[in-house]
């Protein structure tokens, strides 16, 4: 289908859908509610339009329609799980600008001795997801592959190892997203969300103490499968980085800080926010205040960490697109559209354990 044939057609459906919904009963807000987020959902499925260019339509219909106003379009910009993943990709480009990631992973794989296959795959297996837990998943797996094939080259069976050893540290990535809040900006959008609806926010230990454990039992389990048949081996050879830079430390030293802010900002006994009586504290505030502080901490050779040539390299339509999601849960929530489908969903629950009563009776009644 060509790209004027969807442009044509995804109106005129969110436009049938509208009428039908107002036909039936429904008021024009959770009609034009449900008619735009299907017209966005079409365009994001075949990117007929870029994504993030998508996501100005509820940005800019919801408030001229009358379904928002506003203050809750700039609820959906200026939301701190926003500023939450603002500021994480600040502090990952920090990161990848002063080669600290880089230091890690080396650092990690020249202290291993005697690596064979398993032990190869393992390794970046772990130092993937540990990396992944602070820096977003794409960034680690661009990060990793150059270290990753510098070990292939040295392994004496590089067919049967590479395989296990990409997938390895492209699996590790997206799994150990989910163990911190900043991950991946799934979390966040979740967060946000969930924060919206039940007027209760996670902190950052509370995420991490239910999610840790998932990612801990999902790596054992990603390296079991990718390491039971591996038989290859590797002779590993990376150089070391040299010294310290006086940038890598000073990045590191503010990275750790951050974390540890996040991670007691309300735990334990109400965190440092309630010690020091900042009730309104939140995590997105700690990563843009990070963030801020990237722009002036000196590098040690006449630069700032960060510089705003380097800050375009922020991926502004995730953050753009985040925004045009928020701006439609908004509306859904306070058009009660959210409210009126789940209502409609009630009889399946009442079909489905028929459905299954059903299915153990006739079970029973042929062992009989």
């Amino acid at each position: 289908m060509s790209n004027k044939l969807i442009l044509l057609i995804g109106p005129c459906v969110a436009l049938l859908v509208c009428a039908c919904m107002m036909l039936t009963g429904w008021d024009f807000p959770p009609a034009f509610t449900a008619g735009l987020t299907l017209l966005c959902a079409i365009f994001w499925i075949t990117e007929v339009i870029p994504i993030p260019v998508t996501a100005f339509l509820p940005l800019t219909l919801l408030p001229l329609s009358g379904v928002l106003d506003q203050g809750d379009v700039i609820k959906a910009y200026g939301h701190p799980v926003h500023f939450l993943l603002l500021g994480g990709f600040i502090l990952s480009l920090a990161i990848s600008n002063s080669n600290v990631h880089l230091r890690i992973a080396t650092g990690i794989m020249s202290r291993i001795p005697n690596l064979n296959g398993s032990r190869v795959v393992i390794v970046f297996i772990l130092i993937s997801a540990t990396l992944s837990l602070w820096i977003t998943n794409i960034a680690v797996a661009l990060m990793l592959l150059p270290i990753a094939l510098a070990v292939l080259d040295k392994a004496e069976d590089k067919q049967m190892l590479t395989a296990p050893l990409l997938l390895g540290i492209c699996y590790a990535a997206s799994i150990g997203g989910m163990g911190t809040p900043i991950g991946t900006p799934a979390n966040l959008v979740f967060m946000s969300v969930y924060e919206q609806y039940s007027g209760q926010a996670f902190s950052f230990l509370q995420w991490m103490s239910w999610t840790i454990p998932v990612v801990i039992t999902l790596l054992a389990i990603l390296s079991w499968r990718l390491t039971r048949t591996l038989k290859a081996s590797a002779t590993l050879s990376i150089n070391r980085q040299g010294p310290w830079q006086v940038a890598e430390k000073r990045t590191l030293w503010l990275y750790a800080v951050t974390i540890l802010a996040w991670i007691f900002r309300s735990d334990p006994y109400g965190g440092w926010s309630e010690w020091l009586n900042m009730p309104n504290a939140h995590d997105g505030y700690v990563a843009l205040l990070a963030s801020l502080a990237t722009f002036i901490i000196p590098a040690g050779n006449g630069k700032k960490l960060m510089d705003w040539e380097a800050a375009t390299k922020i991926p502004w339509g995730i953050l753009i697109l985040i925004a045009g999601g928020l701006a439609l849960s908004i509306a859904m929530k306070k058009t009660h559209l959210v409210d009126s489908f789940a209502s409609q969903f009630e009889t399946l629950v009442d079909i489905h354990h028929l459905f299954i009563s059903n299915i153990f009776n006739g079970v029973n009644e042929q062992h009989r």
